[in-house]
């Protein structure tokens, strides 16, 4: 310095450094540690200073002598004094040798008063004034070392001017390093005062920035430099790094530079009196010391004092220093925080490059300070506060378009606000938002496009806001879902996607314009490509996606609750049900604004409904004044629309047009201002009957709240009139005569009541309106000119909804000029009133801004996005060629798909999967080209990515696999349609496809499912056609088949919903497939591939769940009409059946059962018998080949056996057949191995081979055999928990038998055609109860054969019964009476309801069974219907049914009877059975049906004669009432058949009196008083009820004469009873002349007339009495005469039981019916004498009488024997009325000799000892 000064200009500088130089050789410049040193005081040396913790200092005084030479240097003007001066405090700063904080008072703080540090920081500031390049850099440098330093403390306006003194030198200086330099170290020094703000600590340092970052271009606020190369730019950055990085790194250093530092001399080069330029930043510019220190509140910024370091603190409390710190360190940051804002807000004219570069610095400067803000800075009130006041009005103010680089940096503010601070600027966000970054990008019609750089920039500021998913999630979840809130992530997106779909217009454009939309068009695909990988990664990383397996359990659980949305809130789906409850609370808050602003847009079209809607949802009110304040103060409503609901005339509108009015508070307003208020809410609509009711009422209110004003409220309205209509003509710019001043005020005369108005107030009401004009409050003038332009160019009536935007809501008309208004300067606009507006909406929002973490949020967001990508996805493929943009697109669509997977949205993922397969163009492969390929490798991409999560789009994409695979193979030559071409199958079947042909019938429903045939590949022709031409090879083998076969092979590593997913999607599409045109079997095949794949590594449930589906395909596709195909489906099932019998079965599982389902379906569905016997052998090489893993698959078996029963089939039939009968024969134990139900499935198969329709017979008999064999097995006891079975030596002989040998094996005999009887086993075997177990065994095989012993062909119904009842006596020692119950009811009994429903009432069979035919009756409910085959033609219906009765009917009644009578005992233990039984066979008895009764008495007497010894006194009384009860319902009424107006007169006729000649037919309709046939009819059931009778009399006598002794008196006494009616009801009728005269005419009258033989006798009860008698008179005369030996008398019946002895009930009825005996006896002998007589008769009737006599000889035999038989006090009480009749028959002239003989002997026993006695009791009287 001593050698840079000028002797005579630097005399003083020269002396005072001589002296400083003098005093540092004498020591008395050494440097002292601070107070807070271990020795306090002591003197350091300066090599030990480097090693201390802090820097030695100097004290205040040698501060000052150093100071001095200093400021004569700085005013020297000298650049290299200065500069030398400079370098000197810059290294007394940086080695620590000044200390303390340094905070100016005022701007004279350089001066010589001036403390040591301020003075030190206004020296180097005053250093920047020197215009010389080294002079700045120097002065740079000493800043820079005073913010830097950890001793020496800059605070307060210090730091300010500090900052601003950068600032300058940025601005000014002409050299681009300084500028650069000045950047950096202004950047650095704002990096140290925010670190150590965040720190809290003021000695820290932070590490140097990055200059080439700071400079450098990757930024989205790119420095705009010169025209220099990048190796310049890379110098540049270089040589400014190094000078920071310098200087950074001597702060702080050792002093032992400071001499040398101070001693550099440099060569003169003159004084410079030059001062920087106009652009400098003042002071007051810069920080104001009236602006309050903080936005809200007045603080005060304490001013630091020079204090050196050892004295800080001293004499106070350290915490409280520690705050005051603390609070310095705030004080600074907020400073320049708050300085640079204003920086960034000065107003200026961008085109100036310094006004340029400060702009750009300031905002640069902001942008790094928010972009590295701290938690302390973000979370810190006072910084928030200043960010809403001074960032975000700086932001708004620099964002002029017109200035490329000032845009893009306000821009980046704004982005990084919404990064950091977004939280805490919610309302600011709201309204910058749609202003800033939407409504450049939208497109309004009418409206020019903004300038292609503002939109560029705006693309590049999109880009950056899609790569942070978080904002993203944060702006819908505020906005979108906030009712109050515009829709700012929607509008967005759609922003962008009208800018990737191409602007209107574009078409036309060529060249560089088209380029530039073009590319425009690319990055805004790009922005939403980059949106939704974003949105995938955050949902990714939220649901904490590590596996796939995981990924698609989560988005499962996130599908199911959005299926729970609308359930309680209070219910959790999950642990974190806070979270869960919140996602549907903002999925519920999107969902009700939707329905609001569809609302809102109702009542902008229909205001009515649209009011109507609101008050539905809730949202209003139904008092008209909230429908008025709904108008007022909602911001979307259309204000014409307002209009024309208010001047609606009906109510409600009225009331609340006049609700709207009376809100409005129109006090101390002048006209106009009131008319203004009151239409800044509407706008007048245009009928005058609407307005002039709005003004009314308006001149109403006006009035009444300015009483004076006007003197009538007319006045008021005629006035207002006159308003609207000067403002329509003086700002209508299509009226071209504007009213005048004096026009108006003639317009307005007399209107007050018939006076004036004042011509001042009216003067001044017309310079108001034509100086302002009347609109609406959102109105923009600009806006409302280019209205008017546009309507009268194209008469545009919908402009003003057009031009409507959110700013009008928000009322931001003036930033809209501001930022889209075309300006010749580039000037910024003081917003400062806008700001306050803003600022007052701030306060009013109260809303809470919520931080969304829950990845179900995204699902909304994608709900009102995904329709917008979706459209530009495909649009952006189909028309560019360009590879980054198919890439892009193709990225779109798997990124969305991968978040409609992850996130559950089945419908949007299917809405994206379908277009991506479409893109691949194989429906059209005569199109396809190599960007197609690529959209298909994408396609294959999604599937294998998003695998476990595609679920119901796997549909899509597996069949672009196929179709790609068919594709490729054609075009290298191969179709494999050719495979499956079955044209002789096509042309006997008919059709196409799986159920083409004409088979219908049981099947339809299978084949309608295939008659659809599938489309063909395209419009490009098909394959195989001339038409087609495949793509190139060099295309297609881009993707190989095998590659495109991937997704078969990962399917092991599919989860277990998704594999299910998988698999049903290519089931699907193999129905495709197999129902088109051409079928294939690419995916059956793969189906099957991936059955075999998954068989093995699946746990058995996810199987199983698996083959569910595989089963319905399998059974579905198995049915083609193509005979190949459904063979190729059979024999996949058989491979992947004989794969998964290789794998056992536990007990008590149905997988096998549930795996060979399809087989079942096939058997019963098929129309192919090919099919069918193909699947017969299926079936049985699976049992050959896996029979001992075979377990619950033999249900299935055997229920594919039972349809191939029935099947139409013979050679089918027969097939199965041998296979049942070798399974049953061979492998009988594996049936019943674990599951014992099986036996019943056998049985039932069995079965249905008997009632096969198309069986051969002795297939059917082999059946029956073989169910033998099973109820032998199963009567073994080795069934369930069935004990085993003790057989006996007898039974252990027999095995060898028919009974117990197999059918088919050789020892076996035709068991069922000749069966042996079987021998009796050992008791001790099995018993069977009627427990369901025992039962579910043994009567599906009793009801088999029951049901085949009505079956029409007589070997299979007789082997049927022989082999059930040989069943039942085999066993039935083992069955509980309680099994012999159920067996009876359900298994014998209804035997014979079929044999009941066959004959009916009114069908009558006499002794000759084919007089009369019986209708067809159908079976008895509960059974099955005979087939056809077995059923006779209708004409012989009635030869079936009697075949039946007489073949089978007797039989089986005779072999229950013996059934019952072997096991009594155990029969008659169900006190129910007996009654039944015996009901039953009472009620064939009474049938009308003379073979049916004959069966049922004769098994009734053959259970009374066979069992009745074990009857006891209740079976005999219901066994004799059964008897008496038919006895009393088959009396025959022969007086019945006499009508009362029956005669054999003629008839004449009534109409003319002429007699007519009558046919035979109506002569016996007349004497039979009904037609013929039914006289015949009625004739027959009298003739069918005696035969009855008399079966039931000797039945009764049967009965009485082997076990009377056995009944009781009372039975004894009904049943004599019951004989004695019969006898004396056919003796009434006999005896009856007239009667039997009538019957004998009527007789020969239906003979004559139906020429057939008459059924009834003359008498027609003549059998019937004789033997009824003959019954009686046995049965009466064995009770009177019982006891005596059987020769004691001649003649007299007598049973076979008969035996001396006499029970007491016999002695009882014989005293009780002595007298009944004599009176039959009597009445027998006075009828045959009286016959016999001859009294009256002609020869005919003679020889009538003589059959008669010789009919009624043998009864009067029986009598006179009886009479002999008679003992001698009853014949001698009764010879009195016995002696008339005898002594009639001697007189007898026509009695047969017999009964002469036997009345001969009558008086030789009875009478002649009679006589005898009675004369010698008289000779000895005598």
């Amino acid at each position: 310095m001593l050698a840079a000064a000028n002797s005579k200009r630097h005399a003083e500088l020269i002396t005072r450094l001589k002296e400083l130089v003098k005093g540092l050789d004498e020591g008395r410049f050494v440097a002292s540690a601070p107070a807070d040193a271990d020795a306090a005081g002591a003197e350091i040396s300066a090599e030990d200073v480097g090693d201390a913790e802090l820097p030695a200092t100097l004290t205040d005084d040698q501060v000052e002598e150093i100071l001095a030479p200093l400021r004569l240097a700085m005013e020297s003007k000298s650049p290299k004094v200065i500069r030398a001066a400079l370098a000197a405090l810059q290294r007394l700063i940086a080695h620590g040798m000044l200390s303390g904080d340094a905070d100016l008072r005022d701007e004279d703080a350089g001066g010589a008063d001036a403390s040591s540090a301020p003075a030190a920081v206004a020296l180097i500031c005053a250093g920047a004034e020197i215009v010389d390049e080294r002079c700045e850099l120097e002065c740079l440098k000493g800043l820079l070392a005073a913010v830097s330093s950890r001793s020496f403390r800059v605070h307060g306006r210090a730091l300010l001017r500090v900052v601003r003194t950068c600032y300058n030198v940025h601005l000014g200086s002409k050299s681009e390093v300084n500028q650069a330099t000045a950047k950096a170290s202004l950047t650095q020094m704002l990096t140290v005062v925010f670190h150590r703000l965040e720190t809290d600590d003021p000695s820290t340092l932070p590490p140097p920035i990055v200059v080439a970052d700071l400079l450098g271009k990757n930024d989205l606020a790119t420095h705009t430099k010169s025209a220099t190369s990048d190796d310049s730019f890379e110098n540049l950055a270089g040589y400014v790094q190094g000078l920071l990085n310098k200087a950074i790194a001597d702060t702080n250093a050792s002093i032992a530079g400071i001499a040398v530092a101070v001693g550099a001399v440099e060569p003169d080069d003159g004084c410079v009196d030059e001062t920087r330029g106009k652009n400098e930043v003042t002071s007051r510019e810069f920080d104001e010391e009236s602006e309050p220190a903080t936005p809200k509140s007045n603080v005060s910024v304490r001013s630091g004092s020079v204090t050196p370091r050892h004295s800080v603190g001293e004499g106070t409390d350290r915490s409280r220093a520690v705050l005051s710190a603390r609070k310095t360190l705030e004080n600074d940051a907020f400073l320049v925080f708050r300085a640079l804002c204003k920086l960034a807000k000065k107003a200026g004219d961008l085109t100036v490059p310094a006004v340029l570069r400060g702009k750009t610095l300031s905002l640069e400067l902001l942008k790094i300070l928010l972009a590295n803000a701290g938690p302390v800075f973000a979370s810190t009130r006072r910084f928030v506060d200043a960010t809403k006041e001074y960032v975000c009005d700086a932001v708004v103010t620099n964002a002029a378009p017109g200035v490329p680089v000032a845009y893009q940096l306000s821009l980046s503010i704004f982005l990084t606000l919404l990064e950091k601070f977004r939280s805490a600027l919610k309302p600011e966000i709201g309204y910058f938002y749609p202003l800033l970054m939407l409504k450049p990008l939208e497109v309004v019609i009418g409206a020019p496009l903004a300038p292609y750089t503002q939109r560029q920039i705006l693309l590049q500021c999109h880009r950056k806001l899609c790569g942070d998913a978080q904002l993203l999630v944060d702006l819908f979840v505020n906005y979108d879902c906030d009712l109050d809130s515009s829709n700012l992530f929607e509008r967005t997106v759609n922003s962008v996607v009208r800018v990737a779909q191409g602007l209107p217009g574009v078409a036309e454009q060529t060249g560089q314009e088209l380029a530039r939309e073009s590319m425009l068009a690319a990055d805004a695909l790009g922005c939403i490509t980059k949106l939704l990988e974003t949105l995938g990664g955050w949902v990714d990383d939220k649901l904490g996606v590590g596996a796939a397996a995981d990924a698609a359990a989560k988005a499962r659980k996130l599908a199911a609750s959005r299926t729970e949305e609308g359930e309680d809130d209070g219910e959790e789906a999950n642990p974190g049900g806070g979270n869960e409850s919140a996602v549907v609370g903002i999925e519920r808050a999107k969902a009700s604004k939707a329905e609001y602003q569809r609302a809102i847009a109702l009542f902008n079209k229909k205001p009515k409904k649209g009011v109507a809607l609101m008050q539905k949802i809730g949202r209003l009110g139904e008092t008209p004044e909230e429908i008025a304040a709904f108008l007022r103060h909602t911001p979307d409503l259309d204000k014409t629309v307002i209009g024309d609901y208010l001047g609606e005339r009906d109510e409600p509108m009225l009331s609340v047009m006049h609700a709207y009015v009376d809100a409005m508070d129109f006090t101390d307003q002048t006209l106009d201002e009131g008319i203004r208020k009151f239409l800044e809410g509407f706008r007048l609509p245009g009928e005058s009957q609407k307005i002039d009711r709005l003004m009314e009422k308006f001149a109403e209110r006006f009035c009444k709240q300015n009483p004076g004003e006007y003197k009538s409220a007319d006045t008021a309205y005629v006035l207002a009139f006159s308003v609207i209509m000067l403002n329509t003509d003086a700002h209508n710019p299509q009226v071209k005569n504007k009213m005048t001043k004096e026009g108006f005020l003639r317009n307005n005369r007399g209107i007050d009541d018939g006076a004036d108005l004042p011509k001042e107030h009216l003067e001044n009401l017309y310079d108001r309106i034509v100086n302002n004009e009347i609109r609406m409050k959102d109105e923009d003038p600009e806006l409302l000119a280019q209205k008017a332009e546009m309507n009268a160019k194209d008469g545009a009536s919908s402009f003003n909804r057009t031009m409507k935007d959110m700013s009008n809501r928000l009322g931001m008309d003036v930033l809209s000029q501001m930022m889209f208004g075309a300006t010749k300067r580039e000037q910024m606009v003081d917003a400062s009133g806008f700001m306050e507006e803003v600022r007052e909406r701030a306060k009013r929002d109260n809303g809470r801004f919520q931080t969304a973490t829950d990845p179900s949020c995204v699902r909304p967001m994608l709900d009102v996005a995904w329709p917008a990508m979706l459209a530009v996805f495909s649009m952006s493929f189909e028309v560019s060629e360009a590879p980054a943009t198919v890439d892009a697109a193709l990225a779109g669509f798997s990124r969305m798909i991968h978040l409609t997977c992850v996130t559950g949205m089945t419908e949007t993922r299917d809405a994206f999967v379908l277009p991506l397969a479409n893109l691949t163009s194989l429906h059209s492969p005569g199109a396809l080209r190599g960007k197609n390929v690529v959209a298909m490798r994408e396609l294959l991409k999604v599937g294998m990515d998003n695998a476990n999560t595609l679920g119901g789009a796997w549909t899509h994409c597996l069949k672009a696999v196929s179709r790609y695979d068919r594709l490729y193979n054609y075009a290298m030559g191969f179709d494999d349609v050719s495979l499956f071409t079955d044209e002789m199958s096509n042309g006997d079947r008919g059709g196409e496809g799986l159920g083409g042909g004409d088979g219908g019938g049981k099947r339809g429903g299978a084949s309608r499912l295939f008659r659809k045939s599938g489309k063909g590949l395209g419009s490009g022709g098909r394959f195989g056609s001339p038409a087609f031409e495949p793509p190139p090879k060099e295309i297609l083998e881009a993707l190989t088949p095998d590659d495109a076969s991937v997704v078969f092979g990962s399917t092991d590593q599919l989860d277990s919903e998704a594999v299910i997913e998988f698999v049903r999607a290519l089931c699907e599409v193999a129905r495709e497939e197999l129902g088109a045109r051409s079928p294939r079997v690419f995916s059956l095949a793969k189906l099957v591939e991936i059955a075999v794949m998954n068989m093995s590594i699946r746990p058995r449930i996810i199987w199983s769940r698996m083959w569910s589906v595989l089963a319905d395909f399998f059974a579905e596709v198995g049915c083609h009409s193509n005979l190949r195909i459904a063979q190729y489906v059979v024999d996949s099932l058989r491979q992947l059946a004989m794969k998964f019998l290789e794998r056992g079965e536990l007990a008590n599982y149905s997988f096998q059962n549930e795996f060979l389902r399809p087989f079942v379906v096939l058997m019963r569905q098929s129309d192919a018998p090919e099919i069918r016997e193909l699947i017969i052998r299926c079936t049985s090489q699976m049992v050959s080949g896996h029979v001992d893993n075979v377990k619950s698959g033999w249900k299935s078996m055997f229920m594919i056996f039972t349809a191939a029963a029935n099947d139409e089939e013979r050679a089918v039939v027969q097939l199965a057949f041998e296979t049942i009968e070798r399974i049953i024969r061979d492998q009988f134990e594996h049936i019943t191995e674990t599951d014992a139900t099986t036996f019943t499935d056998c049985v039932n198969c069995l079965i249905a081979f008997t009632n096969s329709p198309t069986a051969p017979e002795e297939v059917c008999l082999n059946a029956i055999a073989f169910l033998r064999f099973c109820a032998l097995k199963l009567a073994d006891g080795s069934l369930g928990k069935l004990e085993l079975a003790q057989l006996g030596d007898d039974a252990a002989d027999d095995t060898d038998g028919a009974f117990n040998t197999p059918p088919g094996s050789p020892d076996h005999r035709d068991s069922s055609r000749s069966p042996k009887k079987p021998r009796e086993r050992e008791r001790g075997a099995t018993d069977f109860t009627d427990a369901e177990l025992d039962l579910s065994y043994w009567f599906p095989l009793l009801a088999g054969l029951s049901e085949l012993t009505f079956d029409a062909r007589r070997d299979i119904r007789r082997s049927a019964l022989e082999v059930l009842f040989d069943i039942l006596k085999f066993h039935g020692d083992h069955f509980s009476p309680g099994f012999w119950a159920r067996v009876y009811e359900s298994i014998l009994m209804p035997v014979f309801d079929h044999v009941r429903a066959e004959v009916c009432d009114a069908d009558v069979q006499t002794a000759s069974p084919f007089v009369q035919q019986s209708p067809h009756s159908p079976p008895s409910a509960g059974k099955p219907p005979a087939h056809p085959r077995h059923k006779p033609p209708p004409w012989d219906r009635n030869a079936e049914a009697d075949a039946w009765l007489y073949q089978t009917c007797q039989h089986c009644l005779e072999l229950v009877v013996d059934l019952t009578a072997q096991f009594y005992p155990a029969v008659t233990q169900s006190p129910d059975i007996l009654p039944k039984f015996l009901a039953l066979l009472s009620g064939l008895a009474v049938k009308n049906h003379e073979a049916l009764a004959a069966c049922g008495i004769g098994a009734l007497s053959r259970l009374l004669l066979g069992a009745g010894h074990r009857f006891d006194e209740n079976a005999w009384t219901i066994a004799i009432d059964a008897l008496a009860d038919a006895m009393n319902k088959t009396a025959p009424d022969a007086k019945g058949l006499v009508k009362e107006n029956a005669s054999g007169d003629m008839v004449p006729s009534a109409s003319n009196g002429v007699k007519v000649e009558m046919t035979a037919e109506m002569e016996a309709a007349v004497v039979l008083g009904t037609h013929p046939s039914a006289w015949l009819r009625a004739s027959g059931t009298c003739a069918c009820h005696a035969s009855t009778q008399r079966l039931l009399v000797s039945a009764a006598a049967e009965a009485y004469f082997r076990h009377g002794r056995r009944m009781s008196a009372g039975r004894l006494e009904t049943l004599t009873s019951a004989l004695e009616r019969c006898a004396a009801h056919a003796a009434d009728v006999n005896g009856d002349g007239e009667l039997c005269g009538r019957l004998a005419r009527a007789t020969a009258a239906a003979a004559m007339a139906v020429a057939e033989r008459p059924s009834l006798p003359d008498p027609p009860l003549v059998a019937l009495e004789v033997e009824a008698s003959q019954a009686a008179l046995a049965v009466l005369l064995h009770l009177h005469t019982a006891g005596e030996e059987p020769g004691s008398a001649s003649g007299g019946t007598k049973g076979v039981g008969d035996d001396a002895s006499q029970s007491d009930a016999q002695a009882a009825a014989a005293a009780a019916s002595r007298h009944r005996l004599a009176g039959l006896a009597m009445r027998i002998l006075r009828d045959f004498a009286r016959l016999a007589s001859g009294e009256g008769g002609e020869a005919h009737v003679v020889a009538q009488a003589r059959d008669e006599i010789n009919a009624r000889a043998p009864l009067a035999v029986d009598a006179l024997k009886a009479l002999a038989r008679f003992s001698d006090d009853l014949f001698a009480e009764k010879v009195g009325e016995a002696f008339p009749a005898l002594t009639a028959l001697v007189r007898c002239e026509h009695a047969p000799a017999e009964v002469s003989r036997v009345l001969g002997e009558v008086f030789t026993a009875k009478i002649g000892p009679l006589v005898i006695g009675s004369l010698g009791k008289s000779r000895r009287r005598g």
